[in-house]
């Protein structure tokens, strides 16, 4: 996978992936090793099911303990509404996850009265009791034919809100991922001094098969959104974003590996070389 700028590339599972400083804070570099170590670590999802709510419980490694009570309104009655407010459920943990400071509280470690708290009330000697030093609220409220997601930073030590400065989205349904995003980035830029990287786009190398050739695509850095960049049946690899938001890339097309620039859906050959291999 490629950022912008690569500087460093490394092979996970027959993706090539190469990193980059731009707009990703230093942690970032130890992101992909947490990420595929995570189920040796023990990280686990809780998700509890209410009249009210469902809640999935984040916990920061390290100092600070992150919990995320994740709020959904129970209007939602419809089988296409209960499932992308699950997935909404399951990506917000996975944005946590991925921003590679985040770990999972099991269901055990918290208090029971916390199960059915809801929203708009916060026991924080509950939170507290159940070891959490700050806490994040979210709640999907349906708005005409859109949704609004709210957000809530705590302090649960000194009892207080922390103003991030995310403000209430209103949305489709199809662009929640948006809202999670601006959200953990601000929280993230809270903890760590730097935003948060969500929402970014990267390169990947693909080879479906042995008898396939290498292609170059791009897609979120929360791995949503695959687009192909190269789809003929040459080899395509050692992606780097260049100017205007187009992408260079080595191509054997011509017969040899040139350097080509993927730009408004065209391809043109930037290489100086003149000599086939």
């Amino acid at each position: 996978m490629a950022h912008r700028n690569c500087k460093h590339c490394e092979q996970l599972n027959g993706i090539q992936m190469i990193h980059s400083p731009d707009r990703i804070s230093k942690y970032l570099r130890l992101v992909y090793t947490i990420i595929m170590l995570s189920t040796a670590v023990g990280i686990m999802v809780t998700c509890f099911n209410t009249t009210a709510s469902a809640q999935d419980v984040i916990v920061k490694l390290g100092d600070e303990q992150i919990i995320a009570a994740i709020s959904v309104d129970s209007s939602a009655q419809n089988t296409a509404d209960k499932q992308w407010q699950q997935d909404f459920k399951n990506d917000l943990r996975h944005a946590m996850n991925l921003t590679g400071i985040f770990k999972l509280l099991s269901q055990a470690q918290l208090l029971p009265n916390l199960k059915e708290e809801g929203f708009d009330k916060t026991d924080f000697d509950a939170w507290h009791a159940s070891a959490a030093q700050a806490l994040i609220k979210a709640r999907i409220r349906p708005v005409g034919g859109q949704y609004s997601f709210e957000f809530k930073l705590y302090d649960v030590a000194d009892t207080r809100e922390i103003a991030v400065g995310y403000r209430t989205m209103t949305l489709s349904s199809k662009r929640y991922r948006d809202a999670i995003n601006a959200f953990i980035n601000a929280v993230v830029g809270y903890y760590t001094g730097t935003p948060g990287f969500l929402g970014s786009r990267i390169l990947v190398v693909q080879k479906l098969s042995r008898s396939r050739p290498s292609r170059v695509a791009s897609m979120g850095i929360d791995g949503t959104g695959l687009s192909r960049i190269t789809s003929d049946k040459s080899i395509a690899m050692l992606p780097a974003w260049g100017p205007n938001d187009g992408v260079l890339l080595t191509s054997y097309r011509a017969g040899k590996p040139d350097v080509w620039l993927a730009a408004g859906g065209k391809m043109k050959n930037i290489s100086r070389w003149n000599t086939k291999y």
